[in-house]
Order: C-alpha cells, then sequence, then structure tokens
C-alpha cells in the first residue's frame, strides 16, 4: 500500500514532460507509471493501494526541488542547457 498516489500530471521524464502517476510510501517514490495511448482510457490509478490521492491534472510536478531554476533544453546560440 502506498500513501500518496499524485494523478495526471506532468513528470519531466526523459527529457521532455510527460504526464504520468506517481505512487510515493514513507516520503519516497515506490514508482512513476506513464499515461501513454494505450492505458489513457483507463484508470491507471491504483486507488486501493493509495491511503491518499490528489488529482494533478494540467499541473507540472518537480519531484524534490532540488534545483527549481533549471533551463530544460534552452537553445542558447552554441550551447544548449
Amino acid at each position: 500500500m502506498v500513501d500518496l498516489v499524485i494523478h495526471g500530471g506532468k513528470v519531466y521524464l526523459d527529457g521532455a514532460f510527460k504526464r504520468a502517476d506517481l505512487y510515493i510510501k514513507e516520503g519516497r517514490f515506490e514508482k512513476i507509471i506513464q499515461i501513454t495511448d494505450q492505458n489513457l482510457d483507463s484508470d491507471s490509478v491504483e486507488t486501493s493501494d493509495a491511503s491518499e490521492t490528489f488529482d494533478a491534472k494540467g499541473l507540472l510536478i518537480c519531484p524534490g526541488i532540488i534545483d527549481p531554476h533549471v533551463h530544460m533544453a534552452l537553445d542558447l546560440g552554441r550551447f544548449v542547457s
């Protein structure tokens, strides 16, 4: 059982923002399930596995916020950050 499921937000995975469900247990990520065309219509949230759920549709999720000032793939001329 997980403590929290954050459902449907956009998470930065593999160099791009992708819709995903985050499963959190004891303050740590238990798993991340990317929402794809194949599972878009199904309910990917395993609600029976969660003590609490949060609907993050339309929101960006920045886990940890280790460095909130970042430039993701910003074209800086000769350089890419």
